[in-house]
């Protein structure tokens, strides 16, 4: 059965599993549920390797259930490490951070904006740090590669971060990236996707 139209998770996963093989590297910046890093670890396969993080031990309690049982290995990270290793490596923390890990070479990073919806809705992703994470994250990011976000307009302190994210996505070279935009038209509050491609 086809996903709707309007499901743009769904679009930013099929459109990062296109660049991804075994044994490739990914980053979830924003773990959550872990719906996409779970995505992710079975696109890469045993001999590839996640890094995903999230503010909230409570999202990477529950994103480590979900990957546990689909027979994904975990691994709990504190700091950088020299070699990532294979499975998924959950870090408490904020995703600026990933700049820290810098000698990463990845081929697909995904964050999925807002808040845990299980959890506190008044912890939710801020601009500034977004921005460096994005920042980061197209800066390591393989030639070949892509970068999927979805943002949330909707939610409290949604409209500013959605305004940065955009400037940022708008403001990328075009010489080295192409961005793709997914939005249902008419609904300006409803989540949208911003997707780019490195080129080789």
């Amino acid at each position: 059965m086809c996903q709707p139209l309007t499901h743009v998770v769904a679009w930013s996963q099929r459109l990062l599993a296109e660049v991804l093989s075994p044994g490739d590297i990914a980053v979830d910046l924003t773990a959550g549920q872990g719906y996409d890093t779970l995505m992710l670890a079975k696109t890469v396969g045993p001999s590839g390797s996640v890094l995903a993080f999230d503010l909230q031990q409570q999202a990477l309690e529950i994103s480590s259930e979900r990957l546990s049982q689909q027979g994904v290995v975990v691994n709990r990270l504190e700091c950088p490490v020299p070699v990532l290793p294979s499975g998924v490596s959950l870090v408490l923390g904020n995703h600026a951070t990933l700049v820290k890990w810098n000698w990463l070479n990845p081929q697909a990073i995904i964050a999925n904006l807002g808040y845990l919806p299980s959890g506190d809705k008044k912890l939710v992703t801020q601009p500034d740090t977004t921005l460096k994470a994005l920042q980061a994250s197209c800066e390591i990011l393989a030639p070949g590669g892509r970068i999927a976000v979805v943002v949330y307009p909707g939610h409290l302190g949604g409209q500013r971060e959605a305004e940065v994210v955009e400037h940022f996505f708008d403001a990328l070279d075009e010489r080295q990236f192409e961005v793709v935009r997914l939005q249902v038209v008419g609904r300006q509050q409803s989540p949208f996707l911003l997707t780019a491609g490195k080129f080789n």
